[in-house]
């Protein structure tokens, strides 16, 4: 019989050794959306050159074997408005992109980025049996908003490969998952220097290139750099209210703040202080003057140029 890819299940555990897996259970299922990207054996091929009298093709060696995952998840926070303070599903997968997560009592949940000490996570891929692991993974999130449509984390992630083998998926009741809200009038403010804007699109990645290193001495992931950067696509405000266009020509800062979720326990925010703006042409969104902005999303006082904050 074929497998059912139907049938897919993704743990995601926080490691307290980096490499050492520390065994996801069915609470640390990962609740995804679309089709994630496993890939059990990515590796560099390369050719030894034999000269051995023969024609024909050679046998390739396998340079640095290790697995990649491409996953999303809905932009929803903990989902519980009597504990405000629950950790989304999707935490220990961000701490693993370059940040730390702060837990204030029955409040909040805030995640800033990190430039030392990186967290890394071992993500455990099920399809019908078909057992993986990555180790020591690390990578890169990417948030995605679009009108009309539920918020998105990309996480595209590295880690060290686990021999491919048949086992039953981990058994127990899934919990409990916060329901994405569409971005819309109601659920979803955004402002820049304190105006709101009316915005069809945004994006914010998070900067991390993650790169895998097999050598001598070292064998793992580094994310090393962080470059934040973002795009919205808006309708153009009046002049008097936000001058958009010579506010970049000025090449100041200035903050950006995304706030998704009306009610307890469903709101995401995410912050931005020190943001410069670059602006694009203008264009026709269904007879709206509009215009996208690139965003050079900077520190302000160290690692602080984004928080997320779920309450």
């Amino acid at each position: 019989m074929p497998y059912d890819y139907d049938e897919y299940l993704i743990l995601a555990k926080t490691e307290v050794t980096e490499g050492t897996d520390p065994t996801p259970a069915i609470g640390d299922a990962v609740l995804c959306v679309g089709s994630p990207q496993w890939n059990p054996l990515a590796a560099s091929y390369g050719d030894r050159e034999l000269v051995d009298g023969r024609a024909g093709a050679k046998k390739q060696f396998v340079g640095a074997p290790h697995a990649t995952l491409g996953l999303s998840v809905e932009l929803a926070a903990g989902g519980d408005d009597a504990a405000l303070d629950t950790v989304p599903h999707w935490a220990a997968l961000l701490l693993a992109c370059g940040f730390a997560q702060t837990v204030t009592a029955d409040t909040k949940v805030d995640f800033q980025p990190v430039s030392a000490d990186y967290g890394s996570v071992t993500i455990h891929p099920n399809i019908d049996g078909v057992d993986g692991r990555l180790l020591g993974a690390r990578g890169n999130a990417v948030i995605e908003g679009r009108a009309g449509q539920v918020p998105r984390i990309n996480f595209q992630m590295l880690g060290l490969r686990q021999a491919i083998a048949a086992a039953a998926q981990i058994s127990g009741s899934l919990p409990a998952f916060a329901e994405g809200l569409p971005v819309g009038a109601v659920e979803t403010t955004i402002t820049i220097g304190g105006e709101a804007m009316r915005v069809s699109e945004f994006s914010i990645d998070c900067g991390r290139r993650p790169s895998f290193d097999d050598m001598a001495g070292h064998r793992g992931v580094r994310i090393n750099r962080r470059r934040m950067s973002g795009r919205i696509s808006l309708d153009l405000p009046t002049i008097g209210t936000k001058n958009l266009v010579e506010e970049a020509a000025a090449a100041g800062t200035q903050a950006i703040v995304i706030t998704h979720g009306a009610s307890g326990g469903d709101i995401v925010e995410i912050t931005m202080p020190a943001v410069q703006i670059k602006t694009g042409q203008f264009t026709d969104r269904d007879g709206v003057l509009a215009m996208p902005l690139d965003l050079q999303i900077t520190p302000s006082s160290g690692d602080d140029e984004i928080t997320i904050t779920t309450k």
